[in-house]
């Protein structure tokens, strides 16, 4: 039972869910129905969504278990995960409310925890790991639950930064009883876990030779893994093969970089929880006692947020989204963008402090350009509603064709960032710390932004060094690039030419990716969304000829078209019922799904779709 991450092509996935946003799934001995309200996440087996309880009114996290794809004719493990979790309460746990079943699915009804893993706050901080002072916060949380579980006689047998939840205030919930088993239980020829996590006698080849299985020393060597990861941004053990990645393990082949500072006192915890016998581990309540434990002034680490899109937006009376305490509709994208760099360029610029959490837009110290954009994709927001809403005053009528368009993708942000290619043959990186780049075909300049929203600046390849911009973030991109046009066929569509291009590629300030929707926002306004299930993009742009909102549709096997969404017309085109659906589902991705803030790092996706 061996769980890994899988790399996978876009082409290849399924990108569907068990059940949609508005599905309701009862519980008819219970006499409950659940209301689902958003995805969360999936594992193995499973998914995650945010549901609302028709009989409490309150929200939880409903995890749904495909029972065909168990493998388990009595489903004896999932009935052991349910006692298991049930049997147990303790404020470092996940709390389990409830759980039943239908012919085809399990529902585990749980505590909702809105914020972050562990894993994505380590993959999210702009140094690439955690601060000792959060890490041994973090650690005394685990711990706490650890122990508490080992004092019922379970193992948990699959303790990693990702099963690990951290709450708007810190607090540690640790997530995930599918590998769980009271000792008694045990079979010691067994193997649960995640390998970058797994000790040497959790794994198969050293079993033998060792003649045990997991036991609370098994648990102490993932604490200590863990604790290696917070500090260090990686597992200590990681490779790029499983093979390999046993080796190491096996050997206890790991080190400290030199070039990150990591107390003594911490290395020496790490060393001790990875050595290679599990005798001479310390137990859990020893860690508990140990000196780095008790360093320093322990304080909660605080998730900060800005404000959400929905936060950022009222309705008007018909319903529609509107900037807060904006009076006037501005004249284009390209004016905004323009206003923006007239208005901030002289003046200092103003730090505050903003957290992984944000409006979808992206982390970024320097929030200036922010309302820009957020009052160009409401402009975008409106207009659609106007027009779906059958308002008299907004018509149809044909466009041009975008300058450019995303062709190809690809998701690594579990690792390093989200790249796309533009169907000009320009790169744009978003690189997980905040820096964007683009760089457009056979040139030599770069054009990036520290953070999404902060002023974009042109650099020569030869005269990159080591400030902001790296050849390390170079070498990324490269590698970005010859991935997609290795692996990823080149998309159907082809714009016509129009002639040398005035202005430089826009980049990537924000995107987000679930199965039914990528969305990507542009520094220049531009917003295109993905409609996975039906291969379909949508481009949304400001035409600076018209002022209007423009909108691209490239459906595949059909012809692109392009059009305005102009007021004050009585004749255009007409919306089609195809079309209507379409624009209602951008609609509502942009509005409900540009707050990021449960983006889940996954493995390597790409598609061209």
């Amino acid at each position: 039972m061996v769980r890994l991450n899988s790399c996978t092509d876009g082409r290849d996935r399924e990108p569907t869910t068990f059940f949609q946003r508005g599905d309701r799934i009862s519980d008819e001995i219970g006499h409950e129905e659940f209301y689902i309200e958003s995805y969360l996440g999936k594992g193995g087996f499973a998914e995650c969504f945010s549901v609302k309880s028709s009989r409490f009114k309150e929200r939880f996290a409903l995890k749904i278990v495909d029972k065909a794809k168990l493998n388990d004719p009595y489903q004896t493990k999932m009935r052991r995960e349910i006692n298991l979790h049930k049997s147990v309460s303790h404020r470092n746990i996940v709390t389990l409310h409830g759980s039943f079943q239908d012919h085809n699915y399990f529902y585990l009804v749980m505590e909702l925890c809105r914020e972050h893993t562990l894993l994505s706050l380590v993959n999210q901080s702009e140094s690439g790991h955690l601060t000792e002072g959060d890490s041994r916060r973090y650690l005394g949380g685990i711990l706490a639950a650890v122990r508490y579980l080992l004092q019922r006689n379970i193992l948990h047998r699959d303790l990693k930064p990702g099963n690990v939840l951290i709450g708007m205030n810190g607090d540690v919930k640790l997530a995930d009883f599918g590998l769980a088993i009271l000792r008694q239980d045990l079979n010691p020829a067994s193997v649960s876990g995640t390998p970058n996590y797994l000790a040497p006698e959790g794994n198969a080849s050293l079993q033998i030779l060792l003649k045990r299985g997991h036991s609370e020393y098994s648990e102490v060597w993932s604490i200590g893994c863990i604790l290696y990861c917070m500090l260090v941004g990686r597992p200590p053990f990681e490779t790029d093969n499983l093979e390999d990645t046993y080796a190491r393990i096996r050997a206890c082949d790991y080190n400290f970089p030199s070039w990150l500072q990591v107390s003594v006192l911490a290395k020496q915890l790490i060393q001790c929880c990875l050595n290679r016998e599990p005798d001479m581990r310390p137990s859990i309540a020893s860690i508990q006692n140990d000196t780095w434990m008790h360093q320093g002034d322990v304080q909660t680490p605080v998730i900060m947020r800005t404000k959400s899109m929905k936060e950022l937006y009222v309705n008007d009376v018909n319903g529609n989204l509107i900037m807060r305490d904006k009076s006037s509709r501005p004249k284009s994208t390209v004016d905004l963008m323009a206003t923006s760099f007239s208005r901030y360029e002289n003046k200092p610029r103003r730090k505050s402090v903003v957290g992984s959490h944000d409006s979808g837009f992206g982390s970024d110290p320097d929030i200036s350009r922010r309302p820009l954009l957020a009052t160009a994709v409401s402009i975008y927001l409106n207009d659609i509603g106007a027009l779906l809403s059958n308002s008299c005053s907004f018509i149809l009528s044909p466009s041009p064709m975008p300058d450019v368009f995303v062709s190809k993708w690809v998701d690594y942000s579990n690792r390093r960032g989200f790249g796309c290619q533009l169907s000009d043959g320009s790169l744009s990186v978003k690189f997980n710390e905040g820096l964007c780049l683009s760089w457009p075909y056979s040139s030599s300049t770069i054009l990036y932004a520290t953070t999404p929203f902060s002023i974009p600046r042109r650099m020569h390849l030869l005269d990159i060094h080591d400030g902001n911009l790296t050849q390390n973030h170079i070498e990324i991109a490269r590698q970005y690039r010859e991935y997609m046009n290795r692996e990823l066929a080149d998309c159907e569509v082809v714009l016509p030419t129009r002639g040398e291009r005035r202005y430089d590629s826009p980049y990537l300030v924000a995107n987000h990716l679930d199965s039914n929707y990528l969305i990507m926002v542009f520094s220049d306004g531009t917003v295109q969304v993905n409609l996975m299930k039906k291969r379909t993009k949508i481009v949304l742009w400001n035409d600076t000829s018209s002022r209007c909102t423009s909108i691209a549709v490239m459906e595949r096997g059909f012809i692109p078209q392009a059009y305005r969404i102009q007021s004050g017309r009585i004749y255009g085109t007409k919306l089609t019922h195809s079309l209507f659906g379409m624009l209602r589902d951008v609609r509502h991705a942009i509005a409900s799904e540009c707050d990021f803030l449960h983006a889940s790092r996954k493995p390597i996706q790409s598609t061209e779709c």
